[in-house]
């Protein structure tokens, strides 16, 4: 095995260790998913209240449907002031079959990597408590 597969193992152990303790939180609050997970059950931000989706163990996040935005609908943006143009839908998916979904608005390079990163952050959670 050479360092570089030393190394990946490594980084997958600390995600492993990371999620166990995100898992055992009491709250973590994923605002991009639109989600938040308490005490191991995963609740839908709305307004003044939560709605709970379900337990976190054999949920999963995700990105669909992603397309380009359009030149023509940053301009608008851009000018006229309207909202972001869409460019796809984050989900969250409970085992139960019960979904939330968010719409996924194009942003900088930057932002984009922190909607994957939560969305990492919540499929390691849901599977560390999967598993245990």
């Amino acid at each position: 095995m050479d360092a570089r597969q030393r190394a990946a193992q490594v980084a997958a152990q600390i995600k492993q260790e990371r999620a166990r303790a995100d898992v055992a939180a009491s709250v973590v609050d994923f605002s991009l998913l639109g989600v938040v997970v308490k005490h191991g059950e995963v609740y839908a931000r709305k307004f003044w209240s939560d709605v709970h989706l379900g337990p976190l163990a054999g949920a999963c996040a995700g990105v669909m449907d992603v397309r380009p935005g359009s030149p023509a609908g940053y301009l608008a943006a851009g000018i006229i002031g309207t909202n972001t143009p869409r460019v796809g839908t984050i989900f969250v998916a409970m085992a139960s079959g019960r979904r939330h979904q968010t719409p996924l608005r194009m942003g900088t390079r930057a932002e984009m990597h922190r909607v994957d990163a939560a969305i990492s952050r919540f499929n390691a959670m849901a599977d560390a408590a999967t598993t245990g």
